[in-house]
C-alpha cells in the first residue's frame, strides 16, 4: 500500500512538471508582439517612472528592445501566475537570465521580475520595499503589424 502511495505521488509530481502546450505559448507570444508604452515602473516600492520617463518596448518574436536594453524571453503560460524567463543581451543585467511573471489583459501587459539571476520567481504582481523586485505595466501602443 505504501509503495502504491509513493508511486502515485511520484506520477503526480511528474505530471505537474509538464512543459507548456505549444499552442498556449504561441497564443501569448502572438499577443506580446508590437510596441508597448510603459505606464508603471516600480522597484522596491519606489516609483521610477518620474526618474526614467516614458519609454517604449518593442517586441518582435521572442526578443524585445527598450532604451539601453535588449533581451530574449521564454514564456510558460502553464504556470500560475504565468512565467517568463528574460535573458538580457544588453543593459545593466546583460548576461543574466531573470525569472519573472506576466499577465496579459487586453491591451495591458504587466510583468514583475526578480532582482537578479538566481533569485526566486515572484508570486505576485508587487514590488514592495526591500523585495528587490521590479514591477512593469505597459499599454499597447501599436499592434505587431504596425510596429516598425
Amino acid at each position: 500500500m505504501r509503495a502504491l502511495a509513493l508511486m502515485t505521488l511520484s506520477v503526480g509530481l511528474l505530471a505537474g512538471g509538464d512543459d507548456p502546450k505549444p499552442e498556449d505559448v504561441k497564443k501569448d507570444l502572438d499577443t506580446f508582439q508590437g510596441t508597448w508604452t510603459i505606464v508603471t515602473l516600480e522597484r522596491d516600492g519606489v516609483n521610477l517612472l518620474q526618474q526614467f520617463g516614458t519609454f517604449e518596448m518593442v517586441v518582435k518574436g521572442d526578443e524585445y528592445t527598450a532604451p539601453n536594453i535588449a533581451a530574449t524571453f521564454k514564456l510558460d503560460p502553464s504556470k500560475s501566475p504565468k512565467a517568463i524567463d528574460i535573458s538580457y543581451k544588453e543593459g545593466p543585467a546583460a548576461g543574466q537570465t531573470i525569472k519573472a511573471i506576466y499577465k496579459l489583459e487586453g491591451d495591458n501587459l504587466t510583468m514583475c521580475r526578480a532582482r537578479a539571476q538566481g533569485d526566486e520567481r515572484p508570486v505576485e504582481f508587487a514590488a514592495p520595499s526591500g523585495s528587490g523586485r521590479m514591477l512593469f505595466a505597459f499599454k499597447r501602443a501599436k499592434p505587431a503589424g504596425d510596429a516598425k
